[in-house]
């Protein structure tokens, strides 16, 4: 069983969710027509549209499709694989040295390419593509928890015996 979960990114406050039972789960009546992940997202997210809220997806969800959400007031941030249909060509094909970004803007769509230990795509329709170096002390994390791997975290507390 496959659980899709809209959570709060700091306290893992489970908002909604679509739960996957094979071939035959419907998502998203609303949004015929659509993307499964579109529709996924579309669809546990439809009470918190057009109230200002920014969607933080991890790369399944993630889509130039989703581009449409901020005139419904909401804004997206996520990775994206490379390997989707509409990922733009001259974004896969360039190669990029440690440390170099490539980005575009669309509307109010950004898109950014950037490799560190490797290539990374960011989806944002919140940020503009600029770079600003930050400082990190030595012992310090630099990962913070999202919503959905908090709740996930929780709930392993919570398994039966």
């Amino acid at each position: 069983m496959k659980i899709h979960e809209l959570c709060g990114s700091s306290t893992g406050y489970v908002w909604n969710f679509t739960i996957y039972i094979g071939k035959d789960t419907i998502y998203g009546q609303r949004h015929p027509g659509e993307h499964t992940s579109l529709k996924i997202v579309l669809e546990v997210a439809q009470d918190l549209l057009d109230k200002g809220y920014c969607l933080y997806l991890k790369n399944w969800y993630t889509s130039l499709k989703l581009d449409n959400l901020y005139t419904r007031k909401t804004d997206v941030v996520g990775t994206m694989r490379t390997n989707r249909k509409e990922f733009p060509d001259f974004m896969k094909k360039a190669r990029l040295q440690k440390g170099e970004t490539v980005a575009a803007n669309c509307k109010k769509q950004m898109i950014m390419k950037s490799k560190e230990k490797r290539d990374v795509v960011l989806i944002s329709t919140f940020h503009d593509g600029s770079i600003e170096d930050v400082k990190i002390r030595q012992g310090v994390s630099r990962n913070k928890e999202g919503g959905v791997n908090r709740n996930d975290d929780q709930l392993q507390s919570y398994k039966l015996a």
